[in-house]
């Protein structure tokens, strides 16, 4: 999948009270259950539903932001009058945002995060807003993607990840081919030829043949359809979603020369990132300690390997892992543009000797609530012998259509990490 939509328009399905609550109540989007001012939605309501992750944007112009966190610095040190005129100025600042309704989560960076109600016993995951924060110039449809149209981006813990320069690569060219690009470029028959010959330039956009992104859909966005379809059948594989960086390698083999011969490209990418040059990121790093373009090209297949990297500084390194590893979730053939099965990926692992990531369970069945689901998740790993961490996850990979993927994310851990 490609980069999943973090905001969408959706219908209310229903909103029930919460024992011990006076002024919340819940309120069910899709599967996701959200807390709510009691009252605000009723069943059938058009909503936009932003979810866990999200970052939503400040309407202050910069220069007020700064003047803000300015004034919040010296109101922690201030007193009496000075306190009230501090507040006074911070009140002023924050009224000239161009998107009030988002300025109750200014304490919070904006970001949305998982959140537990202790005094009601119960963990909410996303937020839910009217219809009316959308700009007056969209028609709002069920499902319909608004991550663009509000404004709002996807939370970004890695350093690696911010770095979007985009990278190239070109052949160097002779005097010949200067001068026959100058004199026959423009024919296409020329440019099919000398691609053939020659191969074509590499640029860092994620290119068609590559396998798309990895950032699966959550669970409550899917659960009815997915139940609906596959209902408890055992059809699932089950493996543990590691905390760490999404990182990608690969072995690309472009025929030239009409088949005689061929050009073996290798890179690395992040999730949204393809890099094709050692820009001396962890990703490269990582890439070079573990050897992996001789071990990709020893495999002679034509494909694209995903995993999650963790160790170092990757995540805090909640598993205590002594070196960087690259846990592999994901095997992509270039050549078919198909994915792996769960047991092709294992089988892959063992005969290539990569590691994978923790296989929860080889074949099971959805259950037959999403809450069973979410509880499912809550977990534990191991991925150093005698260190237990509460598990961030799972990943379901339908085992006969492997495309067919969706993740849920641990309750129990996005409120211990405060995510």
């Amino acid at each position: 999948m490609g980069d999943r939509a973090l905001a969408h328009v959706e219908r209310v399905v229903t909103s029930y009270e919460v024992e011990k609550a006076d002024r919340v109540e819940m309120t069910q989007v899709l599967d996701f259950h959200v807390v709510a001012k009691k009252g605000e939605f009723k069943a059938g309501d058009l909503v936009v539903y932003i979810e866990v992750d999200s970052i939503l944007p400040d309407g202050l112009d910069p220069a007020l932001q700064a003047q803000y966190e300015v004034l919040k610095k010296t109101a922690k040190k201030a007193t009496g009058e000075d306190l009230i005129r501090i507040q006074k100025e911070m009140e002023e600042i924050v009224a000239k945002n161009t998107k009030p309704e988002f300025e109750f989560l200014r304490q919070k960076k904006f970001r949305i995060k998982a959140l537990k109600y202790n005094s009601i016993g119960v963990i909410s995951q996303g937020i839910v807003f009217p219809i009316s924060i959308l700009p007056a110039d969209i028609v709002p449809e069920v499902g319909m993607d608004v991550t663009q149209a509000l404004g709002i981006v996807k939370v970004v813990e890695d350093e690696d990840e911010v770095n979007t320069e985009e990278q190239s690569v070109s052949n160097k060219k002779g005097a010949i081919e200067k001068f026959l690009d100058h004199r026959f470029m423009r024919y296409s028959a020329y440019r099919t030829i000398k691609a053939q010959i020659k191969g074509t330039d590499r640029t860092g956009k994620w290119e068609p043949w590559m396998a798309s992104k990895t950032d699966e859909e959550n669970i409550q966005k899917l659960y009815s359809r997915m139940f609906e379809l596959y209902g408890e059948e055992a059809v699932w594989a089950v493996t543990s979603k590691i905390e760490g960086q999404s990182m990608s390698a690969y072995n690309h083999i472009i025929p030239m020369w009409f088949g005689l011969t061929n050009r073996k490209d290798f890179a690395v990418c992040s999730r949204s990132r393809h890099i094709i040059r050692d820009d001396g990121s962890r990703f490269w790093q990582t890439a070079r300690e573990l050897d992996l373009e001789k071990r990709l090209r020893a495999t002679g297949l034509n494909i694209m390997v995903s995993g999650e990297h963790a160790g170092g500084k990757i995540q805090g390194n909640i598993y205590k892992l002594l070196e960087h590893h690259w846990y592999v979730f994901r095997v992509f053939d270039i050549t078919t543009q198909k994915r792996y099965t769960h047991e092709q990926m294992l089988e892959f692992c063992h005969k290539y000797e990569f590691e994978h990531v923790p296989v929860v369970s080889h074949q099971m069945g959805m259950f037959d609530t999403v809450q069973k689901m979410l509880d499912f998740s809550n977990g534990t790993d191991e991925l150093v012998k005698g260190v237990t961490v509460a598990r961030e996850g799972v990943v379901w990979q339908h085992l006969h259509n492997p495309e067919v993927t969706f993740k849920i994310r641990s309750p129990e851990y996005l409120i211990l990490h405060g995510k």
